[in-house]
């Protein structure tokens, strides 16, 4: 039924693009192309080609082609029960239907208006129904057809009944009865239904006897059983309520051998339509098998006849690929051993190179701890206690450097992996100040491997940091506290070092100052392409941005 309704309605807008003034009657084209979809009952085509032609909704010159195409998407949409999806482009037919000229609005407008009122009332949504009812019939120029009429009646007349306006509602029925008798007698057993659960509600019984009477002469007229079956099981009920057991039975009695027999015959015809496609299948499939065995012996012909050919050809062939590989292996062979040899010379020239580098940081180490001893004995002829102490800063970052080359010979892939540096430096500056309590906290990677070329700067300007701190910032009563970390800042490696002492004094600039260990410091940043920070934070807080070439 939905289907024929939308087929009327799709044929009133063709009429529509008929008018139109543009030669190319951009609706008559889609409206064609949905027909033969709808023909072959091609659901999963017909969607498809409506997304596309929705694609190029804008490349539409007409307002009748924008508002057709989403009418006709919608309608689709209703169809198939997707029913928010259909009011949305309902809602778009209104707005080209709000651009257009007023006879053109009235078309467009009523036609939209009927199908939200169909929805909304198919959907139980009676409240919006009641709305687009009102708005459907206040239309001036309304053009319906008969149908249209009498589907918006049925609407109308079930609004009346439970309104409580039984003499509305009844008009409402006599008049869609009227239509149904001269257009389609067929669909009278849905309304005289109607008429019944009205006279049962006004309890007319003899009224209500006539109106079942006169349903079941059309539904004998027309043999339709479904309809039988509605209309039974209708009475059925309201005989049960009235306590007229007998009747509310033999109605519901034929009712159930009606609806089994409609079962039955659906059952029928579903293995008959089987049975038919069966048998044109199999008439097919004895075609295609004849076909394709004429075929086979066709191809049996020509395959042996290739096959000679590729005998003959597969020989010659075989042949030439016997002797290339053979020469290719030789090849290989060849190539292999060279390989293999340069292989080993490559291998061992690596690791004479690798023995020569670290013994080469072992004796620079050494060379650094000679320095250190040196540096140490000066000391002990020196009274002058500036003196002792610069010789003692000498000697620490002497040994911050030895401590580097130590690392390289002491690990197999000549490596300085900066938490153990770190680690064994800060230790070792621990020490010289043992008589301080100190925690130290390290938050770097384990895996974090630097440069010899960056490590030795950075070695000193830790040196330089902790000795300062362990010397100036540490108050003697209380405990130290040290902390470095490894971060990420601004796109670089920084390293954080911070500790809880009392800071540098507020005059003091980092970046221009004549004292030698923040001097040292800022030019061993510059060394590493880096820069230095100071903040307080609780206590001194450096931050040093370096550049690692060969980080991991």
């Amino acid at each position: 039924m939905r289907l024929i309704v939308v087929i009327i309605l799709l044929a009133q807008f063709s009429v529509y693009a008929q008018q139109e003034s543009d030669p190319r009657r951009e609706f008559v084209e889609i409206y064609d192309s949905t027909l033969a979809y709808m023909e072959k009952n091609d659901k999963i085509g017909l969607r498809l080609y409506f997304i596309k032609q929705l694609t190029k909704e804008n490349e539409l010159k007409t307002l009748i082609g924008k508002s057709g195409l989403n009418f006709l998407y919608a309608s689709f949409l209703k169809d198939v029960g997707e029913f928010d999806s259909s009011i949305v482009h309902f809602n778009k037919v209104e707005y080209y239907a709000s651009k257009a000229d007023p006879i053109r609005k009235e078309q467009m407008l009523s036609k939209a208006y009927l199908q939200k009122t169909y929805i909304y009332f198919d959907t139980q949504k009676l409240d919006s129904a009641r709305v687009y009812l009102k708005k459907t019939k206040g239309i001036d120029n309304l053009s319906l057809n008969i149908n249209e009429v009498a589907f918006l009646n049925n609407i109308e007349g079930y609004f009346a009944f439970i309104d409580g306006d039984y003499s509305k509602a009844e008009s409402i029925y006599n008049e869609n009865i009227e239509i149904h008798k001269s257009q389609h007698p067929c669909e009278l057993p849905l309304t005289y239904v109607k008429k019944i659960e009205l006279y049962d509600k006004l309890n007319k019984l003899v009224e209500m006897e006539e109106a079942f009477n006169s349903a079941l002469y059309y539904v004998d007229s027309c043999e339709n059983k479904t309809y039988e079956v509605y209309l039974r099981s209708t009475i059925s009920g309201i005989y049960e309520r009235r306590g007229m057991f007998e009747k509310s039975f033999q109605n519901y009695k034929i009712a159930r051998i009606l609806d089994d027999s409609i079962k039955k015959t659906k059952r029928l015809q579903e293995m008959t339509e089987l049975e038919t496609k069966y048998q044109s299948e199999l008439k097919d499939t004895i075609i295609r098998s004849q076909k394709s065995e004429n075929k086979l012996v066709r191809e049996k012909s020509e395959r042996e006849q290739e096959k000679k050919e590729l005998y003959y050809w597969g020989v010659i062939l075989l042949s030439i690929s016997l002797i290339a590989i053979f020469l290719v292996l030789r090849r290989n062979l060849k190539q292999k051993k060279a390989l293999s040899i340069s292989k080993f010379t490559i291998e061992k020239a690596l690791d004479e190179k690798q023995i020569l580098l670290k013994e080469i940081h072992h004796r620079v180490k050494n060379n650094f701890q000679i320095v250190s001893s040196i540096l140490d004995l000066q000391t002990k002829g020196i009274n002058d206690p500036k003196a002792i102490e610069l010789a003692n800063e000498g000697k620490n970052r002497v040994k911050s450097m030895a401590l580097i080359h130590q690392n390289l010979y002491q690990n197999d892939d000549l490596k300085v992996v900066l938490r153990n540096y770190t680690e064994t430096l800060l230790n070792q500056i621990d020490t010289m100040f043992s008589t301080r309590p100190t925690e130290i906290n390290l938050d770097i990677n384990e895996e974090f491997i630097i440069d010899i070329d960056v490590a030795i700067p950075l070695g000193l300007i830790l040196n330089e940091l902790a000795t300062n701190a362990f010397k100036y910032g540490f108050n003697n009563e209380s405990k130290g506290v040290l902390s470095i970390r490894l971060i990420e800042l601004e796109g670089q490696n920084c390293l954080v070092f911070k500790d809880n002492g009392k800071g540098l004094p507020e005059d003091v600039d980092v970046t221009n100052t004549s004292t030698t260990g923040l001097r040292l410091i800022r030019l061993l940043s510059k060394q590493i392409r880096g820069k230095l920070e100071y903040l307080y934070n609780d206590g001194a807080e450096f931050k040093i941005f370096f550049v690692n070439e060969k980080k991991e």
